[in-house]
């Protein structure tokens, strides 16, 4: 089965101007499946955000029955666009456009200067010309849906539409591989959690436990404060709420608390607060994201 496209084609009667403003019959600028037809050029924008910008761009559009087809008036959509910040979903007033304007303010849209006056026979040059895109003229690109990919542009002298989804040769890219963590780093964070809530220097075993578990990423940093600091031998601890406070703070986020947030938490604690919700407070804290992020996670 062919893939998805977007593209504008022809007003509600079928001809190239002199329509309805807009898309009363929700024809003109309409999804569609690939079809062959002697398609001449395929444009790939170097940046992946980009592509889905072009692509997400062109539903927005399809999906508003405000923009509609005539040659005559193609680039109002461009001036009603360019009040609403190219988010077409925001479009009200009726405007139309042409296959080629379309696709020059999707472009836009992604965050690409291109000319609103661009046309089928001269929008290769122009949008290669941005230095932000690749051409594909093969006719493994051309005469065939299986290598084009969702954001692509197709074109021929005459018509030009966006690709949605991706043909059925696409592979995903692997995910790039997480950095190492630090361990130095992260031994210094377990050894942290043991003295703050355990009150003593870890064991070895339970040393390279802990950090083996975080250097292997078997475990991240929240599961494994929340694995020290609410463990049973830290519970048992038995300190006052205010000593506790202390405690947290410097076992999360290696510092004492400052005064406004430590009688924060202690309100907190007096009144309606678990333990376990404040560690979990301070571990959905963007301080602690940054603590992890400075271990490499």
């Amino acid at each position: 089965m062919s893939i998805k496209i977007g593209h504008a084609v022809s007003d509600e009667q079928e001809k190239t101007r002199g329509g309805a403003a807009g898309d009363p019959t929700g024809g003109e600028v309409l999804f569609a499946t690939w079809y062959n037809k002697d398609w001449e050029n395929v444009l790939r924008a170097k940046d992946d955000g980009v592509k889905e910008k072009i692509a997400a761009a062109m539903e927005k559009a399809v999906n508003n029955n405000a923009i509609g087809y005539d040659q005559d008036q193609r680039t109002t959509l461009y001036t009603q666009a360019q009040k609403v910040g190219f988010d077409f979903s925001k479009i009200t007033a009726k405007c139309e456009c042409d296959c080629s304007s379309l696709v020059a303010a999707c472009i836009i849209a992604a965050g690409i200067s291109v000319s609103k006056d661009i046309a089928t026979g001269n929008m290769v040059a122009a949008i290669v010309a941005t230095g932000n895109f690749d051409r594909f003229t093969s006719t493994d690109y051309t005469r065939s849906d299986k290598k084009l990919r969702r954001g692509d542009i197709v074109q021929r002298t005459g018509h030009t539409f966006v690709v949605l989804e991706n043909g059925s040769d696409y592979v995903a890219p692997a995910p790039a591989p997480k950095p190492q963590p630090d361990k130095a780093l992260v031994e210094a964070f377990v050894t942290r959690l043991y003295a703050a809530s355990l009150d003593r220097a870890p064991d070895p075993d339970g040393l390279n436990a802990w950090v083996n578990a975080l250097m292997n990423r078997t475990l991240d940093p929240w599961q494994a404060a929340r694995g020290i600091v609410l463990s049973d031998e830290s519970i048992s601890q038995r300190e006052t709420t205010e000593e506790w406070v202390k405690e947290l703070y410097r076992a999360l986020l290696g510092r004492e608390p400052d005064s406004e947030g430590e009688q924060a938490w202690l309100a907190g604690l007096y009144t309606h607060l678990s333990r376990i919700a404040a560690v979990n407070g301070i571990l959905g804290s963007p301080e602690f994201s940054g603590v992890a992020a400075t271990m490499g996670f």
